[in-house]
C-alpha cells in the first residue's frame, strides 16, 4: 500500500542546544513530536530561559498591547535573540515612571520609543515571544533526560528484583528442605538449621547433605548467612510445605510481574533513547521524533547547523530507527501517499480515525462508494453539473480536498442522470423514459449485499495482517458464511433474483438462496470445529474467539435483517428526487414560471444534496467502515510553529 516510510528520530544533546534544535525543527514545521516516553524523567530544567521569558511576558503586560507578529531570522540562535531582547527592555523599562494616568501612557511611549531605538518593534518583541513559549512547551513536554534522574528509576528496580530473586531462592531451598527431612527431627536447644550458609562454619556443627543442599546443625546460625530454618518448621514439616508452597508461589507471581515490568521500561529505554548505553552519568536531554523519509536531509542541515553554531558539544548522539514501512508495523503516526484525486478522501477517513498499526487503508475503497451513494440518490445530469461547477469554486478557493470529493460526486451524479435519462427533471431521448422503482429497490437491497460481504472480507483480511490468524479462520470464516446464508435467505425472500432477472451478471446471485441452509450449515460446523481444535489443540486465542462470538453473531444478523435493508434509501432518495424534480416544472405554467423553476431548483438541489450527503455518509460509516475498520492510528500532522 502507498504509505510513506517514517522516521523514527533520537538526538541526544546537551539540553539548551536540544532546545535550539526543537526551534528550529518547529520552524521547519516538518516533524511530529513524541511526547516523553514513561520511563524517562522530565528534561532538565531551562531556567535561563524561563526568566527571559517572563520578562518579554511582564513587559507586555506591563503595555497592556499585543503586537500583530513579524518575521525573525533563522540564522540566530533563539537564546542570544532572547538575551538581546531582554536586555533591551530592562534597559528601557527603567525610564517608567509612575503616576496619573496621562504620566503613565507618556511613559509608556517613551518605553516604546525606546525598545524601538535599539532596534525592537512590538510586532517582532511579540513574535519572538510566540516562538520562545511554543518552543519551551515543546521541550518540557516532549524532551526527557538520560542522565541521573532516569537512572535512579532503573537502579531502583535492579535493586528489588535482586531482591525478590535472592528471596524467591531461600523460599526455594526451604521448601525442599522441608519436603525431603523426615518428620519429627529434633534440634536441640540452643542450635538451629541453616542451609547452604554463605560463611564458613566455625562453631561446633553437624552437617547434612539432602539432595543438593548443604544443611548444618550448629550454634549462632544467624551469623553464616544462608536461609535459617524457623524451629516451628521443624514441628510440622507438613504444615511448614504448604505455609512456604504458598509464600513461594506469591513470590514467583510478584517476581513474574516485576520482570515484566522491567521489561516495559527497557524496550521503551532501547526504543527512545539516543545513546542505548544504560550510563546514567552524562547530563543530556533527548528528544523523540518522527519525520518523513523524504524530509531527512532538510533535517539533517538543520541539526547539523545549530550544532555548528556550538563550539563544544559535551555529548551528541543521533540515530535514526525505521518504524514503518508498507504496512504499519510501528506505533508512529500515519502517511498515506495515493494519486491526488484518492488522497483527497483521507479527509473522509479521518474523521473515523488514521489507519492504526496494521490496518488496509480504506480511502481507495471510500473515493469509490461516497461517490457511488451521492450519485444514486442525486442523479440528475443538471444538477451534477451544477455540482461539478461547485466543485470548481471550492478547488479555486483553496479546499482541493473538497473540491476533489465533490468533484467525483458530480460525475457519478452526471452518469446515473444518464442511466435515468433526467437532466433538471426533464426526460431526454436515450436514456431510460422510467426506471422501474421496484427494480431500483431490489438493485440497492442487491448492491448492499454486497459492499456487506465484501466489508467481512475485508475485516478477515485485517485480521490475517494483524496475525490473528486462529481468530480469523476460526471465528471470521464461519461468519461470513453465516452472513451469506441469512442474506441470500432474505434476497431470495423478498424476490430480489427474480426481479433482477433481465439484468446482467444477476446469474451469479440467483443460486445463493436454495445454497442458503447448506451455507449456514457449513458456517456452524465451521465454527464447532474451530472451538474444538482450540480446546483440544490449547489454542491461546480460543478464550477470544470464545468471547467475540456472541457479538459477532448479533452483528451478523443486525448486518442480515437491517443494515442489508437500510441501502434501500438509496432508491426512496433518488425517487424523492426525481419525484420533486418533476413536480417543479409544473411551475412553468405560472407567470414568471422559469424564475419559479430555478429557484425550486436549487432549493431542490441544496435540500437533497443535502439530504443525499448525510445519507452517503451513514452508509459509509455505519454500515460499511464500522464492518471493519478500527481507527485507531495517529495522522502524521508536524509540529509547526504558528507564523
Amino acid at each position: 500500500m502507498p504509505f510513506e516510510k517514517v522516521l523514527l528520530v533520537k538526538i541526544g544533546l546537551p539540553p539548551p542546544v536540544l532546545f535550539e534544535v526543537i526551534y528550529r525543527l518547529g520552524r521547519l514545521g516538518k516533524v511530529v513530536f513524541v511526547d516523553r516516553p514513561e520511563p524517562f524523567a522530565p528534561a532538565p530544567p531551562l531556567s535561563d530561559v524561563e526568566r527571559t521569558l517572563e520578562v518579554l511576558n511582564g513587559f507586555f503586560t506591563l503595555l497592556g498591547v499585543e503586537g500583530s507578529g513579524a518575521g525573525l531570522s533563522e540564522n540566530r540562535l533563539l537564546t542570544e535573540t532572547l538575551d538581546c531582547a531582554a536586555a533591551a527592555i530592562r534597559q528601557c523599562v527603567k525610564k517608567l515612571e509612575r503616576g496619573d494616568v496621562v504620566t503613565e501612557t507618556l511613559s509608556k511611549k517613551e518605553v516604546v520609543d525606546c525598545v524601538q531605538s535599539l532596534g525592537w518593534s512590538l510586532d517582532a518583541l511579540f513574535t519572538l515571544r510566540r516562538y520562545a513559549t511554543w518552543t519551551l512547551e515543546i521541550y518540557e513536554k516532549s524532551a526527557y533526560s538520560e542522565g541521573p534522574e532516569t537512572g535512579r528509576q532503573f537502579i531502583s528496580l535492579e535493586k528489588e528484583l535482586l531482591a525478590r530473586e535472592a528471596e524467591l531462592r531461600k523460599l526455594q531451598a526451604l521448601y525442599k528442605f522441608l519436603r525431603a527431612v523426615p518428620r519429627g527431627v529434633s534440634v536441640p536447644r540452643g542450635y538451629q538449621i541453616v542451609i547452604n550458609p554463605t560463611k564458613l562454619v566455625t562453631t561446633p556443627h553437624e552437617k547434612i547433605q539432602v539432595e543438593d543442599l548443604e544443611v548444618y546443625i550448629t550454634a549462632e546460625g544467624d551469623s553464616y548467612g544462608g536461609v535459617v530454618v524457623p524451629p516451628d518448621y521443624m514441628k510440622d514439616p507438613k504444615l511448614a510445605v504448604q505455609l512456604v508452597s504458598q509464600a513461594l508461589r506469591s513470590t514467583e507471581e510478584s517476581l513474574r510481574k516485576l520482570r515484566k515490568t522491567y521489561k516495559g521500561i527497557r524496550d521503551l529505554y532501547l526504543k527512545f533513547s539516543a545513546f542505548g548505553d544504560f550510563n546514567w552519568e552524562r547530563e543530556v536531554a533527548t528528544v523523540a521524533f518522527y519525520v518523513l523519509e523524504k524530509d531527512m536531509k532538510l533535517v539533517d542541515e538543520v541539526v547539523a547547523s545549530v550544532v555548528a553554531k556550538f563550539y563544544v558539544a559535551t555529548a551528541f548522539s543521533y540515530r535514526l530507527e525505521v518504524s514503518t514501512k508498507f504496512i504499519y508495523t510501528e506505533e508512529a503516526p500515519r502517511a498515506e501517499r495515493w494519486p491526488r484525486p484518492l488522497q483527497a478522501f483521507t479527509t473522509l477517513v479521518y474523521w473515523m480515525g488514521a489507519p492504526g498499526p496494521k490496518e488496509l487503508s480504506p480511502v481507495p475503497l471510500v473515493a469509490v462508494l461516497f461517490p457511488l451513494y451521492f450519485g444514486w440518490m442525486f442523479g440528475d445530469v443538471g444538477h451534477g453539473l451544477l455540482l461539478a461547477l461547485f466543485a470548481v469554486l471550492l478547488y479555486k478557493l483553496g479546499k482541493r480536498d473538497w473540491a476533489w470529493i465533490w468533484g467525483f460526486a458530480a460525475v457519478s451524479s452526471v452518469l446515473f442522470g444518464l442511466y435515468y435519462g433526467e437532466v433538471f427533471g426533464m426526460s431526454f431521448r436515450g436514456g431510460e423514459e422510467a426506471v422501474n422503482p421496484l427494480e431500483g429497490i431490489a438493485s440497492s437491497v442487491m448492491f448492499g449485499f454486497t459492499v456487506l460481504l465484501m466489508a467481512f472480507i475485508l475485516k478477515f483480511v485485517n485480521l490475517v495482517i494483524r496475525g490473528d490468524h486462529y481468530v480469523a479462520v476460526g471465528l471470521h470464516v464461519p461468519l461470513i458464511l453465516l452472513f451469506t446464508a441469512t442474506g441470500a435467505l432474505l434476497l431470495g425472500l423478498v424476490r430480489v433474483p427474480d426481479i433482477l432477472h433481465s439484468k446482467p451478471g444477476i446469474w451469479l446471485v440467483s443460486p445463493l438462496p436454495s445454497l442458503g441452509p447448506a451455507l449456514a450449515l457449513l458456517g456452524l460446523a465451521w465454527l464447532a470445529a474451530s472451538i474444538l481444535y482450540g480446546k483440544m489443540r490449547r489454542v491461546g486465542e480460543v478464550g477470544v474467539l470464545l468471547s467475540e462470538l456472541l457479538v459477532a453473531i448479533i452483528e451478523v444478523l443486525i448486518a442480515s435483517f437491517a443494515n442489508l435493508f437500510s441501502f434501500v434509501r438509496l432508491e426512496l432518495l433518488h425517487i424523492v428526487h426525481a419525484t420533486m424534480t418533476h413536480l417543479s416544472l409544473k411551475a412553468l405554467q405560472l407567470p414568471g414560471g422559469i424564475m419559479v423553476v430555478i429557484l425550486l431548483q436549487l432549493l431542490i438541489i441544496l435540500g437533497e444534496g443535502f439530504f443525499a450527503s448525510v445519507q452517503s455518509l451513514r452508509l459509509l460509516y455505519y454500515e460499511t467502515l464500522t464492518k471493519f475498520y478500527e481507527g485507531s492510528g495517529r495522522v502524521f500532522k508536524p509540529h509547526k510553529i504558528p507564523s
